[in-house]
């Protein structure tokens, strides 16, 4: 349900805290004007939307879809309110990924993408985002050999069965990629769009009426117009969309590099994304690949056979997905102290031996990690241990019908060594129930039957052998692990404002009693965006009380209030009966003047008596309140029109400001509310030296007519 739209202008600071009601597009343009002015806001509701007036006020990119993060800790920076803190978040903390812009961080996140990726079918998708990106392979020469072609390919309709979209596919079979534009030949629409090579591109344009007609152009050059078909677009292909890859299988990290994951075996399942910041040659033979498949560079499939659940698709490079540090391995580091004596410092060995090398014999390896400062092999059947490895040599697994589990978060084998050989896993029928981790050099696994439940992550891969299976949606490990902005603050206009990427009030209501390192940021951050006092100004509602006490004789009469201008009471009741006996003695009562128009303004409270005597007045007393004076729009259009060169921004404010003037003199308030935000947002985009100072100056007059 919508949330009805607030009067800003009554507060100090205001929360958005709500889950499940949103405000509308007035009730936030309200908000930011009056940040802008000087108020405090506070959004700390964890929900998907950034809607591009909050995201002004925050400093933040706005998204109509935030990624979702699942928080497992946060850390307060030593600038935050309180200095530094750390908060562990078992269970994990639903949370928001967010951009900033000019917000300063005062908390971090540290947590895990989700496991699933994004996904559905190819048309639902193009009618929630507006485009989808998969890949094309074939040997389309596109129009007149431009490797570049346009297709309409159907129509999105509303509930009613009215026309939504016309959806339009721009193909590019070409190596490069291209920069488009896809416009409607009568007008109303048109998008720049960079397409990627080898890439089949679905975008849906607002353009319905009629044929619908669009052209697509590369640098002014028109290469194909088209009329919309009037069928529905029904495309059931499963794709997966976004940046998260869910749980991941496979993943090369180099950047630019040619072979960057070769993949020559057959008969394999891999169940997880597979990415590659370079590229990925497929060459074997019957492999299922049931996960998202994304490179950067280049794909290439040619082998037979292979099963895709969704079409591979290009994407930008991607940071490590893991924030494994190696270095907290080494002796004396934290992992050392947070397993005790289950730690084995190996360095004496690989001193007088220059390897670590066991054998059957040695099998199974004793419970714990191991740090090797060499070269590591491990040799003969059935090998197997739950250990973790760390290395900064090469790794070398080549016994059959082996069985590792990981010992320490996950981790099974891991080495910092460059180079092809960083890790070798030749040993066939082998279990790997960790993560394999080679950042600096490639991954080699050739062995057959082998087992893989948690990633292989590396420089480079090289993948052979046969029938093996990599399914990692079941390891707590395999997902992006990020660190992201917890929490933000912004300054804006004359204003603060905050921003949480979770639900604050949730979170301090499951993780902490008594009060601790939430609460105490909250409190912080709340002191930090509240505004001192603001002036009192035309317009301000001053809270009263009138006191009245009897010290004489009892007696029945009245107590008035009364300004000396335009002021008005808030109620508007200004007189109230006494009725004085032994036992009551006093009066009270409370009261609010709105201050009018001047600068200073004099209100009176007087007693008067009926009986038993008539005495008017009989005791009388006042107050003067000093303020700022006031302004009217016209106050306002006279100063923007007195600006010499106004840049277009500025004139758009003031023509807004003229559809206010004339919307007051019609009676319509909300019309003139409305055209009031549009000169604020204006006035923001003006690069006029007196554009700021004006915009303030519009904010007071959309406080003036709201608040209450």
């Amino acid at each position: 349900m919508p949330l009805l739209p607030v009067s800003s202008g009554a507060y100090q600071v205001y929360l958005l805290l709500a889950t499940q009601v949103t405000p509308d597009a007035t009730t936030l343009r309200l908000l930011r004007e009056a940040v802008h002015r000087g108020e405090g806001l506070i959004t700390a509701n964890g929900v998907a939307a950034l809607p591009d007036a909050l995201g002004q006020v925050m400093g933040l990119q706005a998204s109509t879809a935030l990624p979702v993060i699942n928080a497992q800790a946060l850390d307060v920076l030593a600038t935050a309110p309180g200095g530094a803190a750390q908060r562990d978040l078992n269970p994990s903390l639903a949370s928001r990924i967010v951009v900033p812009q000019s917000a300063q961080t005062q908390a971090i996140l540290t947590g895990r993408l989700p496991s699933v990726p994004e996904q559905g079918a190819l048309s639902d998708e193009v009618a929630n985002l507006g485009r989808v990106d998969i890949g094309y392979f074939g040997t389309d020469a596109g129009t007149s050999n431009t490797h570049l072609s346009l297709t309409s390919v159907g129509r999105i309709r509303n509930t009613d069965g009215s026309d939504r979209f016309s959806v339009w596919l721009i193909r590019n079979s070409g190596d490069t990629a291209r920069n488009m534009v896809l416009a409607s030949v009568t007008g109303g629409y048109s998008s720049a769009l960079t397409i990627t090579s080898h890439t089949d591109t679905f975008v849906a344009s607002p353009i319905v009426a009629g044929t619908a007609d669009h052209v697509l152009s590369d640098n002014a050059k028109t290469i194909q117009s088209v009329a919309a078909v009037t069928s529905v677009f029904n495309d059931a292909r499963l794709v997966e969309v976004r940046d998260n890859p869910g749980a991941i299988a496979l993943w090369a990290n180099a950047i630019n590099l040619a072979d960057a994951f070769d993949w020559t075996g057959a008969q394999h399942q891999v169940h997880g994304a597979i990415h590659s910041n370079s590229d990925i040659r497929l060459a074997g033979a019957q492999n299922l690949l049931d996960g998202p498949v994304h490179y950067v560079t280049g794909f290439t499939n040619t082998g037979s056979q292979n099963l895709f659940t969704f079409p591979p698709r290009q994407v930008n490079a991607q940071p490590l997905p893991t924030l494994l540090n190696l270095d907290d391995f080494r002796p004396g580091g934290a992992v050392a102290l947070a397993v005790g004596v289950q730690y084995f410092d190996q360095g004496a060995e690989c001193a007088a031996k220059q390897k670590w090398h066991r054998t059957p014999q040695d099998m199974p390896l004793p419970s714990g990690v191991y740090f090797i400062p060499c070269d590591v092999q491990v040799d003969g059947d059935n090998p197997r241990g739950n250990v973790t490895l760390v290395s900064t040599g090469a790794i070398q697994i080549t016994g059959a019908k082996g069985s590792f589990q990981p010992f320490y978060q996950g981790v099974q084998f891991a080495t910092s060594q460059t180079g092809a050989s960083a890790i070798q896993l030749s040993g066939s029928n082998t279990q790997v129930g960790g993560l394999v981790f080679a950042p600096n050099g490639t991954v080699q696994a050739s062995g057959d039957a082998m087992v893989f439940t948690c990633p292989v992550i590396a420089d480079q891969i090289r993948f052979a052998g046969s029938k093996t299976v990599i399914d990692a949606r079941a390891c707590a490990y395999a997902t992006v692990q990020r660190q992201a902005p917890a929490v933000l603050w912004n300054a804006f206009g004359t204003g603060w404002a905050a921003y949480a990427a979770f639900d604050w009030q949730a979170a301090i209501a499951q993780y902490e009693t008594p009060p601790s390192t939430l609460t105490n940021l909250f409190g912080g951050v709340l002191a930090q965006v509240a505004p001192p006092q603001n002036p009192l100004r035309t317009g301000t509602v001053v809270p009263l009380t009138a006191l009245v006490q009897n010290r004489a004789d009892p007696f029945t009469g009245t107590l008035k209030l009364a300004a000396n201008d335009d002021s008005s009471f808030v109620p508007p009741t200004v007189s109230w009966a006494l009725a004085f006996t032994p036992q009551t003695t006093t009066f009270q009562t409370p009261s609010n003047i709105r201050l009018g128009s001047g600068t200073n303004t004099n209100i009176t409270a007087t007693v008067s008596a009926t009986t038993p005597v008539v005495v008017d007045p009989l005791k009388q007393t006042s107050l003067s309140v000093t303020h700022l004076g006031g302004e009217t729009i016209a106050d306002l259009v006279a100063a923007v029109s007195a600006i010499g060169s106004p840049d277009a921004a500025l004139s758009a404010a003031l023509a807004a400001l003229q559809a206010a003037q004339a919307s007051l003199s019609a009676n319509d308030s909300n019309g003139a509310l409305a055209h009031l935000l549009d000169a604020a947002e204006a006035g923001g985009q003006s690069m006029n030296a007196q554009a700021d100072a004006l915009r303030t100056r519009i904010d007071w007059i959309v406080w003036a007519s709201t608040h209450y």
